[in-house]
């Protein structure tokens, strides 16, 4: 009975949702992810002073200025120009550095990290300044740009950013539905709900970053609806967004040259 088949999926999505976010418990204490936010907010915010490199850096400095060069000590930060661990006191032989690519803006992203710092304990700031780096593309940073330059880095602000992705997520599905169907988008969900790769706890409260995946899933759907030019625009967003979502564009490519 497509009835029972109907309710037995939108039963399923809604269980899906609640093992998601583990039935109202979620393991973390704050709304927003500290350390995804760190990277995604403070460098794409000021992505032309700090490029790829110098975050780690450029926040040692601001630290030392707000906290003391003695704040630093005993304390280490990976140098992404060897991607190995240096002494975070090692920082402060480029602080001229820092300031001079900054100019004017110096004083805000200081306050910014000041903020950032306060809100972590030595072991969880270690733990952040010891990471990879920020890796998106530079069509990222100009979007992600957009969104962070007007803000001040604070909770109440970071948690209004953290509902950017839960607002996409629903627009994943709500495309899964408009191409494929209710059920097809409750199977979606369950799928979501239930896998471990992408688990609440470790994209919980981030910044942007399921941006690539809601344009995927509108250019899969606008494919199927046979909306060519809406699918064309959404997978090469996609693409900006994240290089990997070009894999996406290698269907149509061989459908292209069948049909060719």
């Amino acid at each position: 009975d497509p009835r029972v088949e109907h309710a037995g999926a939108a039963l399923l999505a809604t269980l899906a949702v609640g093992a998601f976010f583990a039935f109202g418990s979620p393991r973390t204490d704050r709304p927003y992810h500290r350390h995804d936010a760190f990277h995604y907010y403070l460098a794409s915010k000021y992505s032309h002073a700090l490029g790829y490199k110098r975050l780690y850096v450029c926040a040692a400095v601001a630290v030392a200025e707000a906290r003391g060069p003695d704040s630093l000590r005993g304390h280490t930060l990976r140098d992404l120009d060897r991607n190995a661990a240096a002494p975070a006191s090692d920082a402060l032989r480029r602080g001229d550095e820092c300031r001079a690519a900054f100019g004017d803006e110096w004083p805000r992203f200081r306050e910014d990290v000041r903020w950032f710092r306060s809100d972590c304990d030595d072991a969880y700031w270690d733990e952040i300044l010891n990471d990879h780096g920020y890796n998106p593309p530079p069509t990222w940073s100009l979007v992600g740009g957009m969104v962070t330059r007007p803000t001040t880095a604070s909770a109440t602000t970071l948690t209004r950013l953290a509902w950017l992705d839960p607002a996409l997520l629903v627009g994943v599905f709500l495309c899964i539905a408009w191409g494929f169907g209710a059920t097809a988008a409750c199977v979606a969900v369950i799928v979501w709900g239930c896998q471990e790769a992408g688990s609440f706890t470790w994209l919980y409260g981030t910044l942007l970053r399921q941006d690539w995946l809601f344009a995927v899933a509108l250019g899969v759907a606008a494919l199927r609806r046979r909306r060519w030019a809406l699918a064309g625009v959404a997978l090469t967003t996609a693409a900006l967004l994240r290089a990997f979502p070009a894999v996406f564009l290698l269907g149509p490519a061989a459908v292209f040259a069948r049909d060719a």
